[in-house]
C-alpha cells in the first residue's frame, strides 16, 4: 500500500471528498478500511459508507484516528471544525486544507502542536478522475 498503512480521515464528506476517496480507492492507495470519514449530515455519511465501504465517524474521531486529515468543508464552518479536532491533533500527523480562503497560518493558529499543514486546490476535473492539483 502506498501510504504505507496509514490512515486517512476526511472532515467533511462533499464532493470533493467524493472525488479524492474515489481517486484513493480506484488507484489502490488506500483500502476503504483504512478511511474515515465525518460530515454533518448522517444520510451523506450513510452514503459514502454504502457506495466506499468506509468507516463513519465525527471530526474528533477522525482526528484521533487518521494520519493524514483531509480538512474538506466549506470555509465558513473551517474555525468549528479545527476547535473540535484540535485537542486531538499530533505533530505526527498531516493535515490538509482544501478550504478555500483559509490560510496553513490560521489553520496552524489552532492547534497546540506544530502539525504540518498542507494547502491544496484540487481542480474540477477531480469529479471524472482526471483532475490536478497545486
Amino acid at each position: 500500500m502506498p501510504f504505507n498503512n496509514k490512515k486517512i480521515g476526511f472532515l467533511g464528506g462533499g464532493a470533493m471528498a467524493e472525488a479524492l476517496i474515489t481517486a484513493l480507492l480506484q488507484t489502490g492507495l488506500a483500502e476503504p478500511s483504512a478511511i474515515f470519514v465525518s460530515n454533518i449530515r448522517l444520510a451523506r455519511k450513510e452514503y459514502l459508507k454504502q457506495k466506499f465501504g468506509v468507516n463513519l465517524a465525527d471530526n474528533a474521531a477522525v482526528a484521533r484516528e487518521a494520519d493524514i486529515v483531509v480538512l474538506a468543508v466549506k470555509p465558513q464552518v473551517v474555525p468549528t471544525v479545527l476547535s473540535e479536532i484540535a485537542p486531538y491533533v499530533r505533530k505526527d500527523m498531516t493535515l490538509i486544507s482544501i478550504a478555500a480562503g483559509k490560510t496553513t497560518g490560521f489553520i496552524e493558529s489552532f492547534f497546540d502542536v506544530q502539525v504540518p499543514v498542507v494547502r491544496v486546490m484540487p481542480n474540477t476535473p477531480c469529479f471524472v478522475g482526471d483532475g490536478a492539483s497545486a
